[in-house]
Parts: structure tokens; sequence; C-alpha cells
């Protein structure tokens, strides 16, 4: 499929399946090396996005993962509105890259006291524009305080265009990756002006070869062998500016709760 005009998935959105990470090892909470780089475990003890909203716009959604709340709103923007479900994972590990559960048993994510709802906008890792649209008109219909959007497109097209300048009107956070083509321009939408775009470092917090740079890029986060949920209940591991959005998303959640506590 062309991507001129059409929302998919990064480019070069790498996963380990040759090593799945299983759950059932996993007997306390564990932070990965960004929760660490971060420091959460400290955070958390104050702070975990509680009372917070985010949509996340991706590949759909997978339920019964044992860390990930599945009492939330879930629907599809795309050619079939009742097949909901994540086809390709990555919708699912950039989900619990924000909200796997504080539970005493397995990987937490950046925001486990966040609601964090599902809208599927892409199949197969690709969609159209239209449904990227209205996937960011229901996250503001529904009141979200953030939409989380892992997924890019080459050219400014005018439905997501006007759909990003009303959360801006509405007081919606919008985070977008920036994109893995090693490219002196971040993809759209994170390059819209009242977006926030996000590329990715490693644990030595230098930039990721992958990520995209240049003048619209509004701020960095951990982004190169991320674990978090994946579509078969266990973990696995991958890198993309994929993987820093939603720890931008969770870490505004986070923020946005200490506000409206103080």
């Amino acid at each position: 499929m062309r991507k001129d005009n059409r929302t998919y998935i990064p480019d070069d959105f790498t996963v380990n399946h040759e090593r799945q990470i299983v759950r059932s090892l996993f007997n306390t909470d564990v932070y990965d090396w960004p929760g660490q780089m971060l420091n959460l475990p400290e955070v958390h003890k104050k702070y975990t996005g509680k009372g917070v909203t985010i949509g996340v716009l991706d590949t759909g959604y997978y339920g019964g993962h044992p860390d990930l709340d599945d009492d939330i709103m879930v629907k599809s923007f795309t050619e079939a509105p009742d097949l909901v479900g994540d086809d390709n994972g990555h919708g699912t590990h950039v989900r619990g890259i924000i909200n796997m559960q504080k539970n005493g048993e397995g990987l937490v994510g950046v925001a486990p006291g966040a609601k964090v709802h599902v809208g599927k906008i892409m199949v197969n890792g690709f969609g159209a524009a239209l449904w990227s649209a209205r996937g960011i008109h229901w996250c503001i219909d529904q009141g979200f305080d953030i939409i989380c959007g892992s997924f890019g497109m080459r050219a400014e097209v005018e439905v997501v265009k006007e759909a990003v300048d009303r959360a801006e009107r509405e007081g919606v956070i919008c985070v977008f990756a920036s994109g893995n083509e090693s490219a002196v321009q971040v993809l759209y939408p994170a390059r819209h002006r009242h977006a926030i775009a996000v590329g990715a470092v490693d644990s030595a917090k230098m930039h990721a070869n992958f990520s995209n740079i240049g003048a619209n890029l509004n701020l960095v986060a951990p982004g190169v062998n991320i674990k978090s949920s994946w579509i078969d209940g266990e973990y696995r591991e991958a890198s993309g500016t994929s993987m820093a959005t939603p720890i931008v998303a969770g870490i505004i959640a986070l923020y946005i709760e200490k506000m409206r506590r103080s």
C-alpha cells in the first residue's frame, strides 16, 4: 500500500519475536530501564495518573492480558467497525507502556492509574487518514485528557489537521511519534504546530539512530529495547519512536494528576 496520505506505523518499528518474555516468571513489580531512568518507583508512591484519561489510536485492542485494564472504551474507525482486535501487536505494546498495572506480578507502565481507552485506526499496520481524524474527534468527544498516536503519514492531510486543531481548541493534548526514517523532518501529524512530536533516545540518553529529527521535534524519550505487553498475554521488547510516544503521554498523565491535586 502506498504511504502517501496514508496512516502507518512508523518505518523500522522492530520487535524481538525470538525472545518471548514470559510473564509468569515475574513475582513482583518490575520496572524496565525507562522506568528506572525516570525514577518511577518513587514517583508511583504518590502519582500514578489516577483520574486521567488517554486515548490510544493504534492497531486495536487485545483483551485479557493480566497487566492491562479491560474496563475501557474500545472503538474501531476502520471499514470494519465491529472488528476492534489488535491484528499487529503494536497497539497493545503502546498501550502497555502507558498502563501496565502495578499488581505485584510483572512489568509496570508509566501511568498505571490512568484510564487508557483504545481506538483502532489501522489494519495490518496501515490506515486511511480519515480513520485517524475520526479517532481524534472521538477522543475529544469523550473528553479524554490526552491523545497518544504512535502513527504517522508523509503529508499533511486536511481532515487530520482540522481534528488536531479542534483538540487544541478544546484543551486535549496530542502526542505523536516523530517517525523512524532517520530523516530531518518529523512525520505528520507530529509536526502539526499544536502537537507534541516525540523522538527516541537509548539507555545512554543518546539519539536513537532511527529517530527523525528537525525543527518540529519537541521532546525525546526512551525508545530502544522497550519491554511491554503483547498479544499473546506475555511481553515483547520493541524499538521505535512508537515506544517513546506513550512514555511521554504517560508522563503528562502524571503531571496532570499532580496539578489537579495541588
